[in-house]
């Protein structure tokens, strides 16, 4: 496992108890933001996580600066490099912890909600699969989508608003992300 340090090089961690408590100590704000510089210091240019009014991490923001730099493309085998490298950073974090069996069943139903909100807007996408976990049925349901188009993300805040009740922000209720793959799918809205 890994620490970033301030100048973005990355330093093993040692064993002591006590760097171990000081990591686990760490803010959501503070653990994305270690993520963000661990995505920079490989190529992948993403600002400083923002945060929600609650104070919780805007990761619906944070994933949408990731998945717009031209360098992140999650067909491209050094980009998932990069995401195997950098995502243990995020294993401390709230947002990264294990959902109840209720808060999936009910993940699952915004995800096939989000998946019909996104065909009525006009894009081309099927129902999400759950078989290989959460980013799984992102990938499933978004993976040939083009996020480079603004339609598509128009619709993606529109239906994130409606389905998930955060106008488009992302945080807590948002989705837990999409897996990052970029293709060429979807068509305008009624165009």
């Amino acid at each position: 496992q890994n620490i970033l340090q301030s100048e973005g090089s990355v330093e093993p961690l040692s064993d002591s108890s006590s760097s171990a408590e000081n990591i686990s100590e760490q803010t959501d704000e503070e653990v994305a933001t270690s993520f963000a510089e661990c995505l920079r210091g490989e190529g992948i240019n993403v600002p400083d996580p923002e945060l929600n009014a609650d104070g919780t991490v805007n990761m619906m923001a944070f994933r949408q600066s990731m998945i717009n730099d031209p360098n992140f493309n999650f067909q491209d085998p050094r980009t998932r490099q990069t995401i195997q490298k950098c995502v243990p950073l995020l294993q401390n974090a709230s947002f990264a912890g294990q959902r109840s069996q209720e808060d999936e069943i009910e993940l699952q139903d915004n995800l096939l909600e989000f998946a019909q909100c996104l065909r009525e807007t006009g894009l081309d996408v099927g129902d999400p699969d759950f078989s290989e976990g959460r980013g799984g049925a992102f990938r499933s349901m978004l993976g040939d989508l083009d996020f480079d188009r603004d339609f598509v993300q128009e619709a993606m805040s529109q239906c994130s608003g409606t389905v998930f009740g955060n106008e488009g922000a992302g945080g807590r209720g948002g989705p837990p992300g999409r897996g990052g793959a970029q293709g060429g799918g979807g068509r305008p809205p009624g165009r």
